[in-house]
C-alpha cells in the first residue's frame, strides 16, 4: 500500500557495517595519534642537537641546559639561541662538557613524562649526542618506545 522507509533487516546491515567500520578504524587512530606523540621528542631533540652545533661552531664549547630547572629557562635563548621547548609528553635535558685536552661533548635526553598510547611506563626515552649517536633508555620498558619511533637509531 505505498508504504515508504528501510525495513529492520537494512537497518541492522547498515549498523554492522558501521560497528565493523569503526573496528577498524579505532585501533589505527589509536596508533597514529600514539605515533605522532612519540614523534615530538625527537624533532625537538633534533632541533636541540643542531642548536648545540651551531653554538659549538660560533663559540666553541656546548651548553648545559634543562626543561626541567627553572634557573635554565632564560638560558635556552640566551645561550643556545632557541626557545625552552614546552612539550606535554617530554622533558629535555641536556648535558654538556668541556674537556682542557679533548673535543667537547653534550648529550641530550628527552624523558617521557606521560604515558602514550597503551604504555603505562614513563620511565624510557631518547639520547642524542655530538656525533649524532642515537639511542633509547629505559632498559626493556623502551621497546614500546621503539616501536613507535622505527627511525630514531
Amino acid at each position: 500500500m505505498g508504504k515508504k522507509g528501510f525495513t529492520l533487516v537494512e537497518l541492522m546491515v547498515v549498523i554492522v557495517i558501521i560497528g565493523v567500520l569503526a573496528a577498524v578504524a579505532i585501533p589505527r587512530m589509536m596508533t597514529a595519534t600514539a605515533k605522532a606523540k612519540a614523534n615530538e621528542g625527537p624533532q625537538i631533540l633534533g632541533a636541540i642537537s643542531r642548536m648545540q652545533h651551531a653554538r659549538a661552531a660560533e663559540v666553541g664549547t656546548f651548553v648545559a641546559v634543562s626543561t626541567i630547572n627553572s634557573a635554565d629557562d632564560t638560558r635556552w635563548n640566551t645561550e643556545l639561541g632557541m626557545s625552552k621547548p614546552t612539550s606535554k609528553n617530554f622533558s629535555f635535558v641536556v648535558t654538556a662538557t668541556a674537556p682542557t685536552n679533548a673535543a667537547p661533548t653534550f648529550l641530550g635526553t628527552a624523558m617521557l613524562i606521560a604515558p602514550i598510547g597503551n604504555q603505562t611506563s614513563t620511565s624510557m626515552g631518547i639520547t642524542i649526542n655530538e656525533l649524532d649517536t642515537r639511542a633509547f633508555v629505559g632498559g626493556a620498558t623502551s621497546a614500546k618506545l621503539e616501536e613507535l619511533l622505527p627511525n630514531w637509531k
